[in-house]
């Protein structure tokens, strides 16, 4: 079977090629009609999450609904005191995704040529391609 296809082209390929039984054309049915599907992997895709047995898997419950697992600590911990310490859900959770940085911290990037700040790195990079310089 070629790819792209919609699920007219893969109804009809599961029908004349595959012999498929009709709990098979049922499934691929079920595909939307309106996209193209890139490779069989996309397709496999969608039957996941056309599958009841799969939405009800990861489907919220009402327990957790009602009863969310959030935070358990106090956010109003002296301002001296770290980010962690603040806003951790408990003394174990760790990020190792950011520094410690306060949220309202600003950082500049400064052109070297001209001294001129700017907030983020991208302008400072179109600053300096536009002056003929490159970053360094």
């Amino acid at each position: 079977m070629g790819f792209p296809a919609y699920k007219k082209d893969i109804v009809d390929y599961a029908t004349r090629n595959v012999n498929a039984d009709s709990d098979m054309l049922a499934l691929f049915e079920s595909l939307d009609g309106y996209i193209e599907y890139r490779d069989l992997y996309h397709v496999q895709k969608a039957l996941e999450e056309n599958n009841s047995e799969k939405k009800k898997t990861y489907q919220i419950s009402d327990q957790t609904r009602e009863q969310p697992d959030v935070r358990k600590r106090d956010t109003t911990a002296a301002a001296d005191n770290s980010i962690k310490d603040r806003e951790a859900v408990d003394e174990t959770e760790e990020s190792k995704l950011h520094l410690e940085v306060s949220p309202t911290a600003t950082s500049y990037f400064i052109c070297n040529i001209c001294g001129k700040p700017f907030q983020n790195q991208n302008d400072l990079v179109q600053h300096q391609r536009f002056e003929g310089t490159t970053l360094s």
